[in-house]
């Protein structure tokens, strides 16, 4: 069963990418959100939905890798690269602030500056935010960039991935031998 989150933890490129690598992510698309209330107010802050699939993944998988590839102690100058968890149902809600309460006793003296929210709006980004990696070898890898091949090549274009992982599923994808060349020869670097 697949399920969506979507977080926010600085500029969406790398996090795409990231994301895109992890067995059990879906599909990968970056956009804006936006957040107003009292004590904060930003129009498009910049952020990664994940659709995951819940049998090989667990959010609290996903959690980890939030909490591990970003420092969310770290005020922004930026207001568009804020961290956020936007979850998208109660059991995320609940699971997030659980996440957080924990990650809070391994940054003793500074306070975790993540918002936990519902999502209530989520706008595609620009087309040519979307893989951002992947797109700078597009006459290699043409086609649709919103596929769940163009997630996982994402990850591995931008070094993220194993080579393990990637021999493990490179037939799976439909790959030529020159793109599966390309694809080794980016993680050996």
């Amino acid at each position: 069963m697949d399920e969506t989150i979507t977080f926010s933890l600085g500029c969406f490129w790398s996090p795409d990418a990231q994301f895109g690598c992890v067995m059990g992510v879906t599909r990968t698309r970056v956009g804006y959100t936006s957040i107003n209330n009292e004590s904060f107010s930003a129009d498009r802050i910049e952020c990664i939905q994940i659709d995951y699939n819940t049998s090989v993944v667990t959010f609290k998988n996903l959690l980890d890798r939030f909490w591990k590839w970003h420092d969310p102690t770290v005020q922004q100058l930026n207001p568009s690269y804020i961290s956020a968890i936007y979850y998208h149902n109660c059991i995320q809600n609940h699971e997030a602030k659980e996440s957080l309460v924990e990650q809070q006793k391994e940054f003793l003296l500074k306070p975790i500056l993540t918002k936990i929210l519902p999502i209530i709006n989520f706008d595609l980004a620009e087309d040519y935010h979307q893989k951002h990696y992947l797109k700078r070898h597009i006459t290699l890898f043409p086609g649709n960039i919103s596929t769940h091949v163009a997630t996982r090549l994402n990850g591995y274009l931008a070094g993220y991935g194993t080579r393990e992982q990637f021999e493990d599923e490179k037939e799976r994808m439909g790959l030529n031998r020159k793109q599966i060349n390309f694809i080794r020869k980016q993680l050996e670097n």
